[in-house]
C-alpha cells in the first residue's frame, strides 16, 4: 500500500478497543493503526511530537447504561461502541469527562419488545446439484460434538431440491446463444436447474454447550474476533466465564462458532447419503465457503420463522471481456514439462483442499518437498562425488537432515531463513503423507473431523507457500571428507540452484 499523505493533516483522533487500548489515529477516511513498524504511524508520531499535529480523544454524544443480571451499571452502549464501567479503562475516563461536561447525553435502556422466544436456528446449506432421487422433502436427526469430551447433541436435517420440479436451462442456454431449440425437447429435462438445499436445525438450548466445545478446541480464524466480543459480553451482562454469555450474544454470533459443526455435519451427510443412495457427488462444503456466504432462519416457538441473518461476501471480479489475451495455448515443450513445475504443483495442491482432499494435498505436497529435497541436498554436496552418491542413494528424510547440517553451517541470512523454513515444514508434513498412504488414516483427527482435517493441511501449506525463492542459492557447502558426517558440513563455493521457485 502507498503510505498516506499526511501533509495537510493537523488533527487526528485517537481510536480505542473496548478495553481502553489506544489502537491507533482516525482522520478522515483514514486508519493508522498504532505501531511501530508501520511508516504511516512513525510518520504520524514524528509529526505530533514535532507539534504539527496535535491528537485528540474521540468525541462521545450519547450513552445507554447497560445492567448485568443483579441490577449494577455494567458499562455503557455509545455511539462508538461498549465502554465497560471500569475506571481504569481510558475510554471510561473519556466518558465521565463528556458526561460531566454535558457533552454527551445520557439516555435509559428501551423496554425489548416482547416476541415468541427463538427455539431454533436453521442453517440453510445450498449446492449446485441438486439430490438425487428425491420426490418430497427428507429428514433425519444426526449426532455431533465437538470433542471427545463433550456430550452429544441431536440437529434436525432436512434435505430438498429447488424449485421442487425441476425446470430445464436449455432454453435459456439456445436464448444466450441465439439458436433455435430442436422439436422434441418439449418437457424433457436436458440441465436440471434444481439446486440442493440442506437445513440444518440447531436447537437454542444446545448453543450454549456447543460454543463451550467449540471454544475449547479452536474456533479458526475468526477466533480472536469472536473470543474479544465473547469477554465483552461477559462484562457487559456482569455473567461470570463458567456461566457463558447471554443468550442474545449466542444468537447473534452462532455463524461465526458454528462454522466446524455446520460443515462437519454437511460433510458427513453428503458422504451418508451418497453411501446409502449412490449418484453424483454434491460436492464438499468448506469452512471458508460457509463464511462468505450464509442464510440462518429463527424457528420461533409458536412456529413461526423469520430472517435471522443473511451475510455474503463477493468473490473478486476481474470484469472480463472481449478476446481472451493471456497465456499462451501453446503447449511447452517436452522436455520443459519435465522439469520441476512449482506453479502445477500448487494448483493440484489447491484445487485438492477446495475439493474436500486436505490429506491428498498433503500427499501431494510431500511429493513436491521430495524433489526439492533431492535437488537441495545435491547442491549441498557440490564438489564432493561420494557425498553426491550418498545423496543419490539416500532415503527422503536422510537428505532432509543433509540439508539441515548445511543450514546449521550456513551464515544468519535470508538463505538460512528459508532452508530452516523448509526444514520445519517437510519434517512436519512426512508423518501425515506416510499415515495416509500407507495406513489411510489421519494422524490427528477422525476423518469425518472435515474442517480440523482442512485447518491442519492449510496451517502446514500456507506456510510452504510462503518460503521465500530459492531460485539462487548464493553460498556453497560441501562435507569433510567422512560424508557420513554430514551434520559436520564446511563452508565451501555452491554453485547456483536453478529451477525452483516458490
Amino acid at each position: 500500500m502507498a503510505p498516506v499523505d499526511l501533509g495537510n493533516v493537523t488533527e487526528v483522533t485517537r481510536t480505542y478497543n473496548w478495553r481502553g487500548k489506544h489502537t491507533g489515529y482516525h482522520f478522515a477516511n483514514a486508519f493508522i493503526p498504532r505501531d511501530k513498524n508501520n511508516i504511516d504511524a512513525r510518520a504520524l508520531s514524528e509529526k505530533i511530537a514535532a507539534g504539527d499535529c496535535i491528537a485528540v480523544d474521540p468525541d462521545i454524544k450519547f450513552a445507554t447504561p447497560t445492567y448485568g443480571r443483579k441490577g449494577s451499571i455494567t458499562g455503557y452502549d455509545t455511539d462508538i461502541g461498549f465502554i465497560p464501567a471500569d475506571p481504569n479503562n481510558a475510554l471510561f475516563m473519556i466518558l465521565q469527562e463528556a458526561l460531566e461536561g454535558g457533552s454527551c447525553a445520557l439516555g435509559s435502556s428501551d423496554l425489548a419488545k416482547v416476541t415468541p422466544k427463538i427455539a431454533y436456528l436453521v442453517f440453510c446449506v445450498v449446492f449446485d446439484w441438486p439430490w438425487p432421487h428425491l420426490i418430497a422433502e427428507f429428514w433425519r436427526s444426526w449426532k455431533y460434538r465437538p470433542h471427545d469430551k463433550s456430550d452429544w447433541r441431536n440437529f434436525i436435517i432436512r434435505l430438498s431440491n429447488i424449485p421442487a420440479i425441476a425446470g430445464d436451462l436449455f432454453g435459456q442456454i439456445a436464448e444466450a446463444l441465439n439458436i433455435d431449440p430442436p422439436t422434441g425437447f418439449s418437457g424433457l429435462t436436458l440441465i436440471s436447474n434444481q439446486k440442493a438445499l440442506m437445513e440444518i436445525e440447531v436447537p437454542v438450548t444446545a448453543l450454549r454447550s456447543v460454543f463451550k466445545g467449540e471454544r475449547t478446541v479452536g474456533l479458526g480464524w475468526t477466533g480472536d474476533f469472536v473470543e474479544d466480543s465473547f469477554q465483552q459480553n461477559l462484562v457487559r451482562s456482569g455473567r461470570t466465564l463458567q456461566e457463558g454469555p447471554e443468550i442474545e450474544w449466542l444468537l447473534a454470533h452462532a455463524p461465526e462458532f458454528m462454522s466446524r459443526p455446520l460443515v462437519d455435519v454437511a460433510n458427513g451427510v453428503i458422504s451418508s447419503f451418497r453411501r446409502e443412495y449412490g449418484s453424483k457427488n454434491l460436492g464438499y462444503l468448506s469452512e471458508d465457503a460457509l463464511r462468505h456466504t450464509g442464510l440462518v432462519l429463527a424457528k420461533r416457538d409458536d412456529g413461526s420463522k423469520a430472517l435471522h441473518r443473511l451475510f455474503h461476501q463477493p468473490a473478486q471480479n476481474f470484469r472480463l471481456k472481449g478476446e481472451w489475451k493471456g497465456w499462451s495455448s501453446v503447449p511447452r515443450p517436452i522436455e520443459f514439462n519435465r522439469q520441476l513445475n512449482t506453479d502445477g504443483a500448487r494448483l493440484r495442491i489447491a484445487g485438492l483442499l477446495e475439493a474436500g482432499f486436505p490429506l491428498e494435498a498433503m500427499a501431494v505436497a510431500n511429493g513436491y518437498f521430495e524433489l526439492i529435497a533431492m535437488q537441495l541436498a545435491l547442491v549441498a554436496t557440490t564438489g564432493d562425488q561420494n557425498a553426491q552418491e550418498l545423496v543419490a542413494r539416500a532415503g527422503y528424510m536422510t537428505r532432509v537432515e543433509i540439508i539441515h547440517a548445511a543450514m546449521l553451517a550456513e551464515q544468519k541470512n535470508h538463505l538460512a531463513d528459508a532452508l530452516s523454513k523448509f526444514i520445519a515444514i517437510a519434517k512436519a508434513i512426512y508423518p501425515h503423507r506416510n499415515d495416509f498412504m500407507h495406513e489411510l488414516r489421519s494422524r490427528d483427527h477422525e476423518h469425518w473431523r472435515t474442517v480440523d482435517l482442512e485447518r491442519q493441511a492449510r496451517r502446514l501449506l500456507d506456510r510452504s507457500f510462503s518460503i521465500p525463492n530459492l531460485d539462487r542459492l548464493p553460498v556453497g557447502l560441501s562435507p569433510e571428507s567422512n560424508v557420513k558426517q554430514f551434520r559436520n558440513i564446511s563452508s565451501a563455493n555452491i554453485g547456483t540452484l536453478t529451477g525452483i521457485r516458490w
